[in-house]
């Protein structure tokens, strides 16, 4: 069962394939971090935001990074 079916978002009788790419089961990781159509998302974002980064192997990393990030300059973009 994948992510979005454990949470509810998906039928657990639907396809567990992320909904975005549908090349992959859909998992945390790959939800949030790995689906090719979700990068773009974050590339957007961190251009916008005028930032480069490593892309982190698991949400928990990503997590850390968000929680440590400060930037002002970003919070007037906001």
């Amino acid at each position: 069962m994948g992510f979005l079916q454990r949470i509810g978002v998906l039928s657990s009788n639907l396809s567990n394939v992320c909904p975005f790419c549908k090349s992959e089961p859909e998992f945390v990781n790959h939800i949030f971090l790995l689906c090719s159509g979700i990068w773009e998302s974050w590339t957007e974002l961190l251009l916008w935001w005028e930032l480069n980064w490593a892309t982190p192997t698991a949400v928990v990393a990503l997590l850390h990074w968000w929680k440590g990030f400060k930037s002002k300059k970003i919070i007037m973009k906001l």
